[in-house]
């Protein structure tokens, strides 16, 4: 092909036809920019359906994360319930009710059998670790602004900032309520996890001991928080996976 267009090129200067031949080149230049141009259109359209084949890819690994963090969160109320249930029944018995919400239809009902030691469950915080290798490395690679949904890239980022806020929570309050509990327990002669702490042991500490029964008190409202808390962030995670498999499913 190029030896003959070189073959026409030296035929037009044999025989002197310089404007043909210039009309010729430029003719020979336009259709050589055409041809960049396609192959460089193609070569864009490969490039983005890759990337949007990494972008898929990535967000059904984020989607395994986000499931993993609902489970995770499931983990989390159950036990913050179960910590309420005990510091309910602890402060109904030792005549601090003031503080006491109408939770009955959230939370297990309190048991001897079900709650063989009251004292370990108040001292048993499971606190959120979260997810967020699939989100992190979305994000780093810089290509989350390829995801197309706009509405679905800002409710992926509302939705890890919601998980940020949570932690900080739990940083912030419940650990450091199990620190001011453990401690008060402590210097009532309770250990952390001591058997010896049955629930008339702690509900005679809660009436004798007015800071005992503050703590308690004071547990009681946060783990409160924590579960519905949770509740409202465990519910926006399910609404993202349905999101992103939605968004997965239309391409």
């Amino acid at each position: 092909m190029i030896k003959f267009f070189r073959n026409i090129r030296r035929a037009l200067i044999a025989e002197s036809k310089m404007g043909k031949y210039l009309q010729y080149a430029l003719g020979e230049i336009l259709l050589v920019m055409i041809g960049i141009l396609i192959a460089l259109q193609v070569n864009s359209w490969n490039e983005n359906r890759l990337a949007q084949a990494r972008i898929d890819s990535r967000l059904k690994n984020l989607v395994q994360d986000v499931e993993s963090d609902i489970e995770e969160m499931q983990d989390i109320q159950e036990r913050a319930l179960r910590r309420v249930t005990v510091h309910k029944v602890i402060l109904e018995g030792a005549g601090r009710t003031g503080s006491i919400l109408r939770s009955d239809s959230i939370c297990p009902i309190y048991s001897r059998e079900e709650f063989s030691n009251p004292n370990e469950e108040i001292s048993w915080l499971k606190t959120m670790d979260g997810h967020r290798s699939a989100y992190e490395g979305l994000v780093s690679s810089g290509e989350f602004y390829l995801i197309e949904d706009q509405k679905l890239a800002i409710e992926i980022q509302t939705y890890y900032a919601k998980v940020d806020e949570l932690q900080d929570a739990e940083r912030w309050n419940n650990q450091e309520t199990w620190l001011i509990l453990n401690h008060s327990k402590h210097l009532v002669g309770l250990g952390t996890y001591s058997t010896e702490g049955t629930m008339e042991k702690l509900i005679e500490l809660a009436s004798e001991d007015k800071q005992f029964g503050a703590v308690i008190e004071h547990a009681y409202a946060l783990d409160l928080d924590q579960h519905y808390l949770t509740e409202i962030i465990r519910l926006q995670a399910k609404e993202l996976v349905a999101s992103i498999n939605t968004y997965c499913d239309k391409k």
